[in-house]
């Protein structure tokens, strides 16, 4: 996909993006999450719903007013780093050297969950500087266990025409939480 400004939103409108097999209308159950990731690869079967969507449109909408691109909205609020108003009133990340560059991670709930039963939590490893490797993400999973009642959990990589970002690497992590 590709990288989002705010001189690309239209302000009256929103229009869903046309996905390969449309949007979800039924929660998908852990199996069948497992059969797409694990046995199909086919990513594009894993979606939001389509107000899930609309409500990821209206946010990316609102952040877009705030900050000059999503790339600088998540480097601040996911990795901490400092923000400044440049000419434009638009918040973006503050260039201190090497804060950009230097390999760090962020495991964060995902803001904008894709279509999965309740029982099913949907997190993000970020990785800044590096890609994600076996061990940030194996760090991952023992620091979500020691947090959450987990069953099981899987995770993917999502290939680089349905990255959202792909100026950071990141690792979709599900987490199948026991009694929810």
């Amino acid at each position: 996909m590709m990288s989002l400004t705010s001189r690309d939103v239209n302000p009256d409108e929103i229009v869903l993006p046309t996905l390969k097999y449309g949007y979800c209308e039924t929660p998908l159950q852990w199996q069948e999450i497992q059969q797409i990731v694990l046995v199909e690869h086919d990513f594009d079967r894993l979606t939001r719903s389509a107000s899930q969507q609309r409500q990821y449109e209206l946010s990316k909408r609102a952040i877009l007013r705030e900050w000059a691109s999503m790339l600088d909205y998540v480097l601040c609020t996911k990795f901490n780093l400092p923000s400044e108003l440049q000419e434009g009133l638009k918040r973006v990340v503050r260039n201190d050297g090497d804060n950009t560059t230097l390999p760090r991670t962020a495991l964060v709930r995902n803001d904008f969950p894709y279509c999965f039963e309740e029982s099913v939590q949907h997190w993000i490893l970020w990785k800044l500087g590096a890609d994600c490797t076996v061990e940030d993400i194996q760090k991952a999973k023992k620091e979500l266990q020691s947090q959450l009642l987990v069953q099981d959990m899987l995770h993917w990589v999502n290939p680089p025409r349905l990255q959202s970002l792909p100026g950071i690497d990141h690792v979709h992590i599900l987490v199948l939480v026991q009694g929810s």
